[in-house]
């Protein structure tokens, strides 16, 4: 007889339920996204989203202003994955990030700051995920980091999904069961502007490049 599966206070299945709450139910994917806390202003920074595809850092406008963020203005246009432009309220650079799991984990980043739903704290982007020389593991479960040279030194294991996106240093924050308001695939570049087409190359032609 096959064990029933655990269910929330809503009678809803856990596995189902836990799905539907990172992806917003859009997809049958039950990979949790890898999300971090970070120490921004003297505030923790939560739900920061890893690995979302964006080109740039990119943090809601409503959360910039509860950890009161100055961004100054910037003439780039952010589009979305559907071609569609996003109000952006301004850049804020060279933003120092403290992993709040290892102080040791911390850089200085340019977010550019666009007035989107707050279903995420920040949205890392492929650059932040490459200055840090890591890798994840295999099953999303952590992310292992080197340290003065020395591969595999730190383990930072993947943060519960949460209520709060903004708390005090000192507060505590809740996980949370279930929001519609969870992004699925957040997508956001620069407006790349007009590119000259290239004449494609043929398998063989590529092969010989890599040589």
């Amino acid at each position: 007889m096959d064990p029933q599966p655990e269910k929330t206070q809503d009678n809803v299945p856990l596995d189902k339920e836990i799905n539907e709450a990172n992806i917003g139910g859009k997809s049958k994917s039950r990979t949790k996204p890898f999300l971090l806390n970070f120490e921004i202003f003297n505030l923790n920074g939560h739900n920061c989203l890893v690995d979302s595809g964006a080109s740039l850092n990119v943090m809601p406008l409503s959360v910039c202003k509860n950890i009161n963020g100055k961004p100054t203005p910037s003439s780039s246009q952010i589009i979305q994955l559907d071609r569609t432009a996003v109000k952006e309220a301004g850049e804020s650079k060279n933003v120092l990030i403290r992993l709040a799991a290892d102080e040791r984990v911390c850089q200085y980043i340019d977010i550019m700051v666009v007035d989107i739903d707050e279903a995420y704290g920040l949205i890392l982007s492929r650059d932040w995920y490459e200055k840090l020389n890591g890798y994840f593991a295999t099953d999303w479960s952590h992310l292992w980091l080197p340290y003065k040279g020395c591969q595999n030194h730190i383990k930072v294991l993947r943060e519960p999904h949460m209520k709060y996106n903004v708390t005090q240093l000192e507060g505590k924050n809740e996980p949370v069961n279930f929001s519609h308001l969870v992004l699925g695939n957040c997508f956001l570049e620069l407006e790349p502007g007009n590119y000259q087409p290239k004449e494609a190359h043929s398998e063989s032609d590529e092969q010989s490049d890599l040589l």
